[in-house]
């Protein structure tokens, strides 16, 4: 099952494949976006979108609201994507090969990001069955009988359950950064 952010990625892809196809078909800038803002479902950057259709409809640089969307997004997808365009806009270089290449670029991030979070599966999966097992521990010890003042009645177990809490909580918190670490670095 995707991630919310995957799927947004993989709208991005199909939006910029159905973008490149239409412009390779020889249809007008203007309708080659709306076609392939059409295709694509992506209700959380709507106003993004709109951005673009309005410049589209009005007939101005395009450069600048693939900019904007980009920002507003915070996608490296769409930030290339109106790079691409800016620069085939300067250039006079083919548009379609320019948004080509910046779909190209978006699916090999998407995969690096799918990678990635395949890799770090093991370390997530980890900590939770850590976290869960002194709640075990403490479960199977009602199932046998014993009762959790029998098991945290003296000094001695409360100051370590105490220090095992922490050192659990400081675990999850560290694994937790080493995963955003290496998924920021993607």
């Amino acid at each position: 099952m995707l991630t919310r952010p995957a799927r947004r990625d993989l709208a991005e892809v199909h939006l910029l494949d159905a973008l490149a196809a239409a412009l390779e078909a020889g249809l007008p800038t203007d309708r080659a976006l709306h076609l392939a803002l059409d295709s694509v479902e992506d209700e959380g950057r709507a106003a993004a979108w709109a951005d673009l259709r309005r410049s589209a409809d009005l007939g101005l640089p395009l450069a600048p609201s693939w900019d904007r969307a980009a920002r507003r997004t915070g996608s490296p997808a769409i930030a290339a994507a109106g790079r691409a365009w800016a620069v085939a806009a300067l250039s006079g270089a083919p548009l379609a090969a320019a948004v080509r290449s910046s779909a190209h670029a978006a699916r090999e991030r998407h995969r690096l990001l799918r990678a990635v979070e395949v890799a770090t599966a093991g370390a997530r999966a980890t900590v939770t069955v850590l976290g869960l097992l002194p709640v075990a521990g403490a479960g199977l010890a009602a199932v046998l009988g014993i009762a959790p003042t029998t098991l945290y009645g003296s000094p001695p177990a409360v100051i370590s359950a105490a220090a095992g809490l922490a050192l659990l909580l400081l675990g999850h918190l560290v694994v937790r950064a080493l995963v955003a670490r290496v998924v920021a670095g993607v």
